[in-house]
């Protein structure tokens, strides 16, 4: 409990804690002294907002989830590696806003990647995915797998001579892919 709904303060963590999930309600201003009194519910950055649960992390969050979830991120920079295994909808803080749309704080996917393979439909929509890593390709999405990959912003910064990182890989097979509205940026002489 950082006493207030909204967690750290700027400057309230003064880089002494790492916390992916935090309170939103306390019973009194003092932790650590007899009688503080945690409450409320644990608010983490990645709410399922079918199951009303938060989560730390992208990967938590689609592991927790059941088919055809619904799972917003926040705003905020995420660095993992996510298997999407399963047929849900993932919003980012921009989700609807196409990428050369105005838009506003993003949900960012640091030098990370997406291995998508839930047999049924998955949505990414609304995330900037910035890669500085020059080995990676971003979205890896199953044949079978019925996919959208929407409204996000690729960016990337320096190529290494000879690697070719993609953005969006795919492999033949049964599912529709459906890539729209993207804005691709940056170095892509890499393959991007």
């Amino acid at each position: 409990w950082w006493g207030q709904a909204s967690g750290p303060a700027s400057g309230q963590n003064s880089g002494n804690v790492t916390s992916d999930t935090y309170l939103n309600s306390g019973t009194d201003a003092s932790p650590g002294t007899p009688g503080f009194q945690p409450s409320g519910a644990c608010i983490g950055p990645v709410h399922n907002i079918t199951q009303n649960t938060y989560y730390g992390t992208i990967q938590a969050g689609v592991d927790a989830a059941n088919a055809n979830d619904i799972i917003e991120v926040a705003a905020g920079t995420y660095t993992e590696a996510v298997t999407v295994n399963k047929a849900v909808t993932l919003k980012g803080a921009n989700v609807g806003i196409a990428g050369t749309g105005v838009r506003g704080t993003e949900s960012i996917l640091e030098d990370g990647s997406m291995n998508i393979t839930a047999s049924g439909a998955v949505t990414i929509d609304g995330f900037k995915i910035h890669q500085t890593n020059n080995t990676t390709d971003v979205f890896l999405i199953s044949g079978a797998t019925a996919a959208t990959i929407q409204n996000n912003i690729f960016e990337r910064d320096g190529v290494t001579a000879g690697q070719f990182v993609r953005a969006i890989t795919t492999s033949d097979g049964s599912g529709a892919k459906v890539i729209q509205n993207n804005w691709f940026t940056g170095d892509v002489s890499g393959g991007l």
